[in-house]
């Protein structure tokens, strides 16, 4: 028997007269054994644990099952056998860790019935077990299809983690190797939804930028700078990366010398803030071939579209007053050629507030001048050329026409 059956028994045991105990001896042998005997009738539970504190797995594991099999109908309670069966894994999984390896770890899962009792022991047993594997087997071997096979075999294990991380360590160190964008951007795609090689990850996104940015420095391509600020975009690489494009991409529009080309580069990079400098120049020298392509006998309709778009641009400079200049004098000459007094007199109107056409408008009035003594004399009335004088005598332009006019008036009844 394995125990006491009742405390009462136990205590009927201890305290039965010992007749024969005289000598002091003896009283020490009663010591031991009334120890012993107490040691018997505590509770299994209790013993098991002493046993385990003690070291003593083995002793505890074959007293804890031997009370299973000698209760396995009754007399001990449910929860006295559930404690019991947990006890004995507890015992046979320390004595595992002691050897700690994958073997040890596999046999008490083989040995020990996973039950309701024994669940948390079977749990840690099965981690142990990954981190024996992983630190005796796919660390010896350390290569990309270890650490898949690694954790194919041990998934949700905390070593998946350090797995993980390794995996990703020599994944970069390859990626390196081959020193491409193309690696690097393959590793990432790979790696980076696992937060166990963020950091890694890191490492290799300011790598690849790197190889990226001197790649796109030996190509001197805007194809390529677009490219590598479209990978990066965000990131202060791609701020670099953008004047080096923005120089490329207007010496581009510099080649082909065309208003539609330093259009579209303004519409590119109208937005960034960093392209105030190349934007002024693109607009300088969009003004430039706008003019250009005037020729050399532009119509109204060209003209006005010219000034329309460019007359208020601060690059525009003398070419807005040229195109100012130019429209006034292509519409004097159609007003000239009109040859009424009627199209020179609304052409001073239309034209009265425009500035810097200074030497246009006295064109325009000497011919107004011109023309209106020609119409007096055709008249050759006195009245007629007295109109005349009255008209323009307060006109620079006039002053030999008003006194010819006078002089004419003086002539006629």
């Amino acid at each position: 028997m394995t125990c006491c059956t009742t405390k009462l028994a136990c205590h009927a045991d201890l305290t039965r007269p010992r007749a024969r105990l005289a000598s002091l001896g003896r009283s020490a042998l009663v010591s031991v054994a009334l120890s012993v005997t107490l040691a018997a009738c505590a509770p299994m539970q209790e013993q098991l644990r002493e046993l385990i504190n003690e070291g003593r797995y083995t002793e505890a594991v074959s007293r804890g099952e031997r009370f299973l099999d000698d209760n396995r109908y009754g007399p001990a309670l449910p929860e006295e056998m559930f404690q019991v069966e947990s006890l004995i894994a507890q015992a046979a999984l320390a004595s595992a860790r002691k050897k700690d390896t994958v073997q040890a770890y596999r046999a008490f899962r083989k040995a020990v019935p996973e039950t309701q009792a024994t669940t948390k022991q079977h749990s840690l047993a099965y981690q142990l077990e990954a981190a024996a594997w992983y630190r005796d087997i796919t660390l010896q071997a350390d290569s990309i299809r270890a650490h898949r096979a690694f954790r194919k075999r041990y998934p949700g294990t905390p070593s998946v983690a350090r797995s993980q991380r390794r995996e990703a360590e020599l994944a970069f160190a390859s990626a390196q190797r081959e020193g491409t964008m193309a690696a690097l951007d393959r590793f990432q795609i790979l790696y980076k939804r696992w937060p166990a090689a963020k950091e890694i990850v890191a490492r290799a996104v300011s790598l690849e930028a790197q190889v990226g940015y001197d790649e796109a420095m030996r190509a001197t391509s805007v194809d390529k700078w677009r490219a590598f600020n479209a990978r990066f975009a965000g990131t202060t690489w791609a701020t670099k990366g953008l004047l080096h494009e923005m120089k490329l991409a207007l010496a581009e529009a510099k080649v082909r010398d065309t208003v539609a080309a330093y259009q579209a580069f303004a519409h590119r990079y109208k937005a960034v803030r960093s392209a105030a400098s190349s934007l002024s120049e693109a607009r300088r020298a969009e003004v430039v071939a706008a003019w250009r392509a005037l020729g050399q006998r532009p119509t109204d309709a060209a003209l006005v579209t010219f000034l329309k778009r460019y007359e208020y641009w601060a690059e525009v400079r003398d070419h807005g007053k040229a195109g100012r200049q130019r429209l006034a004098l292509l519409r004097l000459e159609v007003a000239v050629a009109a040859g009424t007094v009627t199209a020179l007199e609304s052409w001073l109107t239309l034209h009265q507030d425009w500035k810097e056409i200074g030497d246009v408008r006295k064109q325009a009035r000497k011919a107004l001048v011109v023309l209106s003594l020609s119409e007096a004399r055709k008249l050759g009335t006195r009245a007629g050329f007295q109109a005349f004088v009255a008209r323009f005598k307060s006109w620079p332009e006039a002053a030999r026409e008003v006194i010819e006019a006078t002089r004419l008036s003086q002539r006629v009844r």
